[in-house]
C-alpha cells in the first residue's frame, strides 16, 4: 500500500512540476509577443 501511494505522490509533484513548467514557458512566450 505504502509503495503504491509513492509512486502516486511521484507521479503528482512530476506531473504539476511538468504543468508549472509548460505555464512559465507559455507565459514567458506570450510577455515576448506583447513586447
Amino acid at each position: 500500500m505504502d509503495k503504491i501511494m509513492e509512486k502516486k505522490v511521484v507521479l503528482y509533484v512530476s506531473f504539476v512540476a511538468a504543468l508549472i513548467g509548460f505555464a512559465c514557458t507559455l507565459f514567458m512566450g506570450f510577455c515576448q509577443i506583447i513586447a
